[in-house]
């Protein structure tokens, strides 16, 4: 079975690509990708990062905008996959 981060939408080339070229870390750059669309969708979409550097490169997902062939891009690759709900502490 693949490791978990080759199948989850954040390590996949689609939103590598997107990704790349905006002027960001990679790792940061590929979760504003993801942010951004699901914002422009409509959904209600809730990050949990826990630093306070990440909360700021969250922001930054309202410095750019994605084209409409960006928008489309990622739409292939729902494989029915949810993220684990957080462990209550």
């Amino acid at each position: 079975m693949e490791p978990h981060s080759r199948r989850a939408p954040l390590g996949d080339p689609v939103i590598g690509g997107l990704a790349a070229g905006r002027g960001r870390p990679p790792a940061p750059a590929r979760a504003q990708i993801v942010l951004c669309r699901h914002l422009r969708l409509g959904s209600i979409v809730l990050p949990g990062p826990a630093a306070p550097a990440r909360v700021r490169e969250d922001f930054a997902v309202f410095s750019f905008t994605l084209t409409a062939e960006e928008m489309r891009a990622p739409a292939g690759l729902d494989r029915g996959l949810r993220a684990p709900a957080p462990r209550p502490r």
